[in-house]
């Protein structure tokens, strides 16, 4: 057998040696997580956060069933992912706030998620509020709770990251978007709430992530998804406070 060369499946572009995964027929993005998903689920985690797994995944899921509802879009869109929101349409967006009012949940969601409303314009969660003005403790307050969620949540092996993804998942499962062979062994997804250290958790907490990742990674199917809000929140994030940079792997 012929002895495979080093970097023999890379395809050189230039001066540039793209992997074989990057050179699939479907576009694929370079991934990094905390650049790019972690804006996208930090609105999961506030809520996680506060009121705690269980009760937050209750709220978020009558959230997004709501937004589900609102939409007469024929497209498929997983509203977990913060920037789908913005495909919700001037109506849309009013008839989804009726929805929460009629659920009685959406002075809790506004409520949690006004870290997200007051600090960043143009968050996705805008219209959920209106601008309000603060006292420098509540202020900090506000400050303080988001920066002790992205904290929790930089690193995308950490429970409350992964448990954040998980919410991505789960939704393209429940809407039929994701499905998986009857006979094929699946891991217990509940271990990653309940059983952290375990083997099985470690199973399910990797097979969440893998999924998570090929998701922003196939643009084509996330329907040329822009990451404009991730960019928005960084950029708008290093204006808040002193930043403190963390080595992680996150690719």
């Amino acid at each position: 057998m012929k002895k495979k060369k080093i970097l023999e499946d890379h395809k050189q572009v230039k001066k540039k040696l793209i992997p074989p995964l990057l050179q699939h027929s479907i576009p694929l993005h370079k991934f990094n997580y905390t650049e790019e998903i972690l804006p996208e689920i930090i609105w999961i985690g506030l809520i996680h956060q506060n009121i705690g797994y269980k009760k937050g995944n209750e709220l978020i899921r009558k959230f997004l069933k709501a937004a589900s509802d609102s939409t007469n879009s024929k497209n498929y869109i997983n509203f977990s992912i913060a920037s789908n929101l913005n495909k919700l349409t001037k109506d849309e967006k009013q008839n989804f706030i009726k929805k929460l009012l009629n659920d009685d949940t959406f002075l809790t969601i506004s409520e949690i998620l006004s870290p997200l409303i007051y600090f960043y314009k143009d968050s996705p969660f805008s219209f959920l509020n209106k601008e309000v003005d603060l006292t420098k403790n509540e202020e900090n307050e506000l400050l303080t709770t988001l920066k002790n969620c992205i904290k929790n949540r930089f690193d995308r092996s950490q429970k409350d990251s992964v448990t954040a993804q998980f919410i991505i998942f789960e939704t393209n499962i429940q809407n039929g978007k994701m499905r998986f062979p009857k006979d094929m062994k699946m891991p217990n997804f509940n271990s990653i709430f309940d059983e952290q250290d375990s083997e099985e958790a470690k199973s399910a907490a990797a097979f969440v992530r893998n999924s998570v990742k090929s998701d922003f990674m196939m643009m084509k199917e996330l329907d040329n998804f822009d990451y404009s809000w991730s960019k928005s929140f960084w950029n708008q994030s290093y204006k808040l406070d002193t930043c403190i940079f963390i080595e992680y792997s996150n690719v």
